[in-house]
């Protein structure tokens, strides 16, 4: 059984809401994991050929699923996890012997393989997963050994498993272990899709920063990556190449500009939250329900204590600013008013993961995001009839001393 088809990652049947659909208890795993045991003794004692004939199939699913729950599981149980991994081996293990050295080998499954990798960066990390680089090179050696005993070519038809490979390396994001197996994919002679292709140089060109994607998001609230401010074009190519190999559009947005000024107040001046955003609420009237307003919580989800309880979020309709948002936050701190105002892309689900980078790189100077936020600044003019103008430069420090 491969968990793959039409180019899906074999090892995104790793998903956290399944094995709890799957498995309710550890007890029930384990059943499972006697019940094939015992199955497989029946088969090899010739006890009953029908079992034999019936079980490979429906086994293969069930044991693949085994392997990749204890791979999954925290924590990690290592004997559970190898007698999974005995039990895949049964049906999908193959032996072929080297005439030439009169010598057996063993080739195994590629989802065998990455379940490794993965059991050991759930484990640890990107460090404790690197331990299995060896085991991963033996098995690249004894694949393309039995392609070179058998005449294959090394064609696209005949290497999807060093494909696989590849993208589930990339799909856990051990970017150093995928670039050392395309290395030695093109050291062999190996012939790769154009994907791969294209892999090897983004990563080769820079393409192992570390840029996270956020798949835990809180729900009550509005969430954004704060980091992505100071990020250049590489870093939201990254950005976007990961989405393409996890298959997903994040349910948080990107921090593209941040804009910031700190207003005198008067002394005892009062702010109105609630007439500020009355006054935010009759402004987006003017743009004929291409903008709309709503107080929000917004969260900066990459830092633990950047939230504000009541933000103003800004949102466009229009084509021309399709993905784009606005935070407004305001908080008066002593006699002063710090204000901040980010431009965000916002992503839309439905729309492909191409497109959605496009739109991205057309907010940063777009004309009318700049034209909107000065909108924003002269309606909280207007609303807190501040001492300095919001187009003033930096007031002066008053003068403590008369």
């Amino acid at each position: 059984l491969q968990f793959y088809s039409h180019g899906e990652l074999a090892s995104g049947c790793v998903d956290d809401k399944r094995f709890e659909q799957l498995f309710a208890s550890s007890d029930e795993s384990e059943r499972l994991l006697v019940s094939m045991e015992k199955a497989v003794e029946y088969v090899q004692d010739g006890t009953c050929k029908c079992i034999a004939e019936s079980l490979p199939n429906e086994y293969v699913k069930l044991v693949s699923l085994l392997m990749w729950y204890y791979a999954w599981k925290k924590p990690f149980e290592q004997s559970k996890f190898d007698r999974a991994v005995v039990l895949f081996e049964r049906f999908t293990r193959y032996d072929y012997c080297d005439d030439d050295n009169n010598k057996v080998y063993s080739v195994y499954k590629v989802e065998e393989v990455l379940a490794h990798v993965y059991a050991k960066k759930n484990l640890g990390g990107e460090g404790t997963a690197k331990q299995e680089a060896e085991y991963v090179k033996q098995w690249i050696d004894g694949f393309l050994l039995l392609m070179a005993s058998e005449s294959q070519k090394y064609d696209e038809e005949n290497n999807q498993e060093l494909y696989v490979l590849a993208s589930g390396l990339a799909w856990m994001e051990l970017y150093d272990m995928e670039l050392d197996v395309l290395h030695k994919l093109v050291a062999a002679g190996v012939q790769l899709s154009e994907e791969l292709q294209s892999r090897l140089g983004f990563l080769e060109s820079g393409g192992r920063a570390d840029i996270k994607i956020y798949t835990d998001v809180p729900q009550n609230a509005f969430c954004y990556d704060s980091s992505s401010v100071d990020w250049r074009k590489k870093e939201f190519e990254i950005f976007f190449r990961k989405l393409v190999h996890k298959n997903l559009v994040p349910d948080y947005s990107l921090a593209l500009e941040r804009w910031t000024k700190t207003l005198p107040l008067m002394k005892g001046q009062k702010i109105s939250l609630d007439a500020l955003n009355a006054s935010f609420e009759e402004m987006v009237e003017d743009f004929e329900n291409e903008v709309a307003c709503s107080r929000v919580r917004g969260e900066a989800i990459n830092l633990a204590n950047v939230v504000n309880e009541d933000a103003t979020l800004f949102s466009f309709s229009s084509k021309r600013n399709r993905c784009v948002s606005m935070l407004f936050t305001c908080e008066k701190y002593g006699r002063n008013l710090n204000i901040e105002i980010l431009t965000l892309f916002t992503p839309e689900k439905g729309v492909a993961i191409e497109e959605l980078e496009k739109y991205c790189a057309a907010i940063k100077g777009n004309v009318y995001v700049t034209s909107f936020r000065e909108t924003i600044l002269q309606t909280v003019d207007e609303s807190l009839k501040v001492r300095e103008e919001m187009y003033a430069e930096t007031p002066k420090a008053p003068k403590i001393f008369e």
